[in-house]
């Protein structure tokens, strides 16, 4: 634990603190020259990496040990690369989820993020259909949004969630091609961890834009899995 020089202080103020361990200063004192940090500067700081995150109160609650696997065929690969990816993050691989909607792919992906965030690793959120449409809402309000988008290219880890949703027999638009292919194409350049969950397979992502399918699937080998079939669509069992 780091060691600082302790500051002068006077008599303890007496009243309710936040932290009873450093009566909300901070530290600790070990002995009268040197302090330690206390446990709750820690927790703050984790408590702001959830806050930046994006992610939802009731999507924190995702974990590794709260996935359940005996409800569908593909449960215990999701469960196991899940696993795999969160031990290998930091050679800049990416966590590929993709195929049948209610097959755990955004429950693993969150519980991963949710997890890096208690070690200390900003986190970024996007789920693909509301984060479009706030994007070019935005855009049509002449407001900038460079700030969103190079929020997206430089955190430490993002999970992109249903990208490119299929809606009907629509192809994504072209403003989400040219998004998705500008965040991902940094991030892919500069080895940024990143999970990609998307109902479209590996071969629907080459068929709508070549570059970012094939940036997707390099950078998944290893830690990619699809889920085909209703049977591994947890609501409809």
């Amino acid at each position: 634990m780091q060691a600082l020089t302790c500051p002068n202080s006077s008599s303890e103020t007496e009243g309710n603190y936040d932290c009873s361990r450093c009566k909300d200063t901070g530290y600790i004192p070990i002995d009268n020259k040197t302090v330690r940090i206390c446990l709750c500067q820690e927790q703050k700081r984790i408590e702001k990496l959830f806050k930046s995150s994006q992610i939802t109160p009731a999507f924190r609650q995702k974990t590794l040990e709260n996935y359940t696997t005996d409800k569908t065929p593909i449960s215990k690969d999701m469960l196991q690369c899940g696993k795999l990816y969160l031990e290998n993050y930091q050679t800049g691989a990416w966590l590929v989820l993709l195929g049948e909607p209610g097959s755990g792919k955004s429950h693993i992906s969150l519980a991963v993020g949710n997890e890096l965030i208690k070690q200390g690793v900003p986190t970024l959120y996007f789920q693909h259909v509301e984060g479009m449409k706030e994007l070019v809402n935005l855009i049509r309000e002449d407001k900038s949004v460079t700030d969103k988008i190079s929020a997206m290219k430089q955190v430490d880890f993002l999970i992109w969630d249903d990208l490119f949703k299929p809606t009907g027999d629509k192809l994504p638009k072209p403003f989400q091609i040219e998004t998705a292919f500008e965040v991902l194409n940094y991030r892919y350049l500069n080895l940024l961890p990143t999970a990609i969950n998307s109902e479209r397979t590996a071969k629907e992502l080459l068929e709508i834009d070549k570059a970012i399918g094939s940036r997707i699937i390099e950078r998944g080998k290893g830690f990619t899995v699809t889920a085909k079939g209703i049977e591994n669509n947890y609501r409809l069992i």
